[in-house]
């Protein structure tokens, strides 16, 4: 009898008890005062209740058999296993100001580590801020070399994924690598063009001003600066701060590009210079003629324009073969010959 009065006391105890994490059970028989129960009754409840929390509780310890939360009114934050990422869909407002009306999970804040991630709505073109949940229009920056810096235009792109961690002052866009080039920056051309102040490494020098130095502002642990010119202008050779391909001054024609290093302290080394037309920055020397050999013509300078026994103009590419008759042949771009009515030695002076 005391067995049965035990376990009549534990299954109202159950029944009166509320339940945790959705950990229940519904049994068949309903017991109430006075009235008699039998095994049968007791056995079904009991196996009722085992069933049920062995389908419907987790386990203890670390859990391993949990697979869902439902109904959760403020999200597990990260130090309670909770995760760190919100979602907020496609942004809102402008190019330059965006905003995200809401994420998943709720309960987005402006907390250090916290990360949002989204779909711009549109491309940044300048400085950019971004608001969350109707929140304070946060300003965006991006990794550097020196450090965190503002957006400059188009690291934020339209219909690509993005996403931005909350470091207790701005947000920080993940995964940029400025020093792998980077969106183009313009930088006006000066007697000290500064392109270490470029937002990246991929600048574009504008303007026609004699420049003699790159400035010192440029990162030293990541040196490499790709450099286009959209204008004519000149280099100014010097043998410790600004050494150039030949070791001599360079003018510049719109689309020619380099590839300057910078070794700290002002000084910078032009390691390679294209020009747009695809002819070398330096002509090769003369070598002595006679028959059967080749030479370069340095005085009419590679690129320069030669008029051959017919009238045709040709442009010099390489070199001049002289033939047994005396008479010089053009070799131009290195393959096609045409027969010129001037000797090489007159093509020399």
């Amino acid at each position: 009898m005391r067995i049965k009065q035990a376990l009549l006391f534990w299954f109202f105890w159950l029944l009166v008890t509320p339940a945790f994490a959705a950990c229940n059970a519904t049994v068949p028989y309903v017991f109430t005062n006075g009235a008699v129960a039998d095994a049968t009754q007791v056995n079904a409840n009991y196996n009722a209740i085992t069933s049920g929390m062995s389908t419907n509780c987790a386990g203890s310890g670390v859990n391993s058999d949990i697979t869902s939360l439902n109904a959760l009114s403020t999200p597990l934050t990260p130090s309670q296993g909770g995760s760190a990422v919100y979602y907020g869909g496609t942004s809102g407002g402008t190019a330059n100001a965006q905003t995200i009306a809401s994420t998943t999970p709720t309960g987005f804040v402006l907390f250090p580590g916290q990360t949002i991630q989204f779909i711009p709505g549109s491309t940044n073109t300048g400085a950019m801020t971004l608001a969350v949940n109707a929140g304070v229009a946060t300003n965006v920056y991006k990794q550097t070399p020196a450090g965190v810096v503002p957006l400059a235009g188009g690291e934020v792109v339209t219909g690509a994924t993005t996403s931005a961690t909350y470091d207790g002052t701005e947000f920080v866009l993940g995964a940029y690598n400025v020093w792998a080039d980077g969106p183009a920056t313009s930088v006006a051309s000066a007697t000290t063009t500064d392109i270490g102040a470029g937002a990246s490494h991929n600048i574009s020098i504008t303007g026609t001003t004699t420049i003699t130095s790159l400035g010192s502002s440029a990162s030293v642990s990541l040196p490499r600066y790709d450099v286009c010119f959209s204008g004519a202008l000149t280099l100014t050779y010097n043998a410790t701060s600004l050494i150039l391909p030949g070791s001599a001054t360079i003018t510049t024609a719109a689309g020619d590009c380099m590839v300057a290093r910078y070794g700290g302290s002002g000084n910078w080394t032009v390691e390679s210079y294209s020009r747009k037309t695809g002819l070398p920055l330096v002509a090769p020397a003369a070598v002595g003629v006679g028959y059967g050999q080749s030479w370069q013509n340095p005085s009419r300078g590679i690129g320069t324009t030669y008029t051959n026994s017919t009238g045709v103009p040709i442009q010099v590419a390489a070199s001049v073969i002289v033939g047994n008759n005396g008479n010089s042949y053009l070799v131009v771009g290195g393959v096609n010959v045409a027969h010129v009515s001037e000797r090489a030695q007159a093509l020399r002076n």
